[in-house]
Formats: C-alpha cells, structure tokens, sequence
C-alpha cells in the first residue's frame, strides 16, 4: 500500500529524505510525529510518500504481536 501527496508542483530537485512513522493497537494510536515540513527543509514544492518498506515488513512482523506497526514516510524535494 503506497500513498502519494504532492504539494506545490511536486518534487523538483530529486533529494529526499525519510522517517519511519510508528503506531500502536494495529494503527490506532501514533507513537510518534513525522514533521514532513522539516523534512521538505523549506522546499515549496515536494512529495510526500508513505508505504510499508521491507524494512518495516520484517519489524512489523516481530512488533506485530505487541500491536506496534510501522511505516515509511519520505519526503523528496
């Protein structure tokens, strides 16, 4: 599952940068806060792009029995 958000005219530069967002009870509740302002780095124009990484496939599949997933977020100026 792969989510696209484009703000101003998208990416330009072609840099990026990432963080992984994680989340409590199967997604309900954040643990913590992607700031994708801060990861634009003052960029007017980026794409914001969250989905599950193999990295986070592996995590979740031994966080997963405590109800704590996670997923990418990246950030592309």
């Amino acid at each position: 599952m792969k989510h696209v958000h484009r703000v101003g005219n998208g990416m330009q530069v072609g840099k990026g940068r990432l963080q992984r967002q994680w989340y409590a009870l199967w997604g309900i509740v954040p643990l913590n806060r992607v700031d994708t302002h801060e990861l634009a780095q003052g960029a007017k124009d980026y794409e914001i792009t969250t989905f599950y990484s193999p990295i986070d496939l592996v995590l979740n599949f031994f966080t997963g029995i405590f109800s704590v997933y996670s997923r990418t977020v990246v950030v592309v100026r």
